[in-house]
């Protein structure tokens, strides 16, 4: 850490050596694994990776920016037997931003673009959001969306509120409304046609509690 600046650098090596074979039933051995996966002997085709961060922490400003690449060429997809293998790398720039404007009012700020090297994604998301402390209860909103290369674009806005039980222990309500014409916020989580059908705008809330160790 040099002045408030700190680096760092993360490095995994690509392996393309799997059997792409279904393994069989008396398989113990696991050299004929599914690819992605681990067995008695390490790594079975695993993607590149690399990663290259940088933060700057100065009093209530605190940035954090990232560079992640992942090399998926000749890769297969992770758990899926005799898959067709990967055939672009990706490139995740990510931006973050906060702000403590006040000791209970703090500003946020996150941009982050996926591209690949054929072009078969290129996304742009940026989304601002605050959170203010009153007494026990922490509030949030939050607002932003993602752009495709086609030029759909996903929004998003959403509220929440954390009340706090204890020094580990809060309560915790979430409301988001969502507008997925780019399909970017469901591919995240699943088959968008599982979640909404055809309709691109849907909600969802979340309560739980939350318990810190």
């Amino acid at each position: 850490m040099i002045s408030g600046l700190t680096f760092t650098v993360y490095k995994v090596m690509k392996q393309t050596k799997a059997n792409t074979a279904a393994p069989t039933a008396t398989s113990t051995t696991n050299l004929n694994s599914q690819p992605n996966t681990f067995g008695p002997l390490g790594a079975y085709d695993y993607f590149g990776e690399q990663e290259l961060g940088l933060k700057y922490n100065n009093g209530p400003f605190n940035a954090v920016y990232t560079s992640l690449k992942q090399d998926w060429v000749g890769v297969q997809a992770t758990n899926v037997s005799n898959a067709p293998a990967g055939t672009a790398k990706y490139t995740i720039n990510t931006l973050g931003l906060n702000y403590m404007l006040t000791n209970d009012l703090k500003l946020f700020l996150l941009n982050q673009t996926t591209k690949t090297d054929t072009g078969s994604t290129n996304n742009k998301t940026t989304t601002v959001s605050a959170s203010y402390m009153m007494g026990a209860s922490t509030w949030s909103v939050q607002a932003g969306g993602t752009r495709n290369a086609a030029g759909a674009r996903s929004k998003l806005t959403g509220i929440g509120v954390d009340y706090s039980l204890s020094k580990t222990t809060a309560l915790y309500l979430r409301n988001e409304s969502i507008d997925d014409a780019a399909k970017t916020v469901q591919a995240a989580v699943g088959s968008g046609a599982q979640i909404s059908g055809t309709d691109t705008k849907f909600g969802r809330t979340g309560l739980g509690l939350r318990m810190a160790f």
